[in-house]
């Protein structure tokens, strides 16, 4: 179950679906992107999640996620 609603999340992400990737989540989403080379972000809510998709959602010409495994 969880693995479907990632997946649904990571579909949503590469068609840049905002409502859908945000479907995939609860109102008190903690969103956390850490990144090797810094510039990590940590997104607190439903909201501030929509505020940051919105933003850079056209800063990529192209963008893809891929599934690779999912631990549980």
């Amino acid at each position: 179950m969880l693995d479907d609603v990632i997946a649904r999340y990571i579909q949503c992400y590469n068609d840049r679906d905002i409502d859908g990737m945000l479907d995939c989540v609860t109102d008190d989403v903690v969103f956390e992107n850490i990144s090797n080379a810094g510039g990590s972000m940590r997104l607190d809510g439903k909201d501030m999640m929509r505020q940051v998709a919105d933003l850079s959602g056209n800063a990529f010409s192209y963008r893809r996620q891929r599934l690779v495994n999912v631990v549980s």
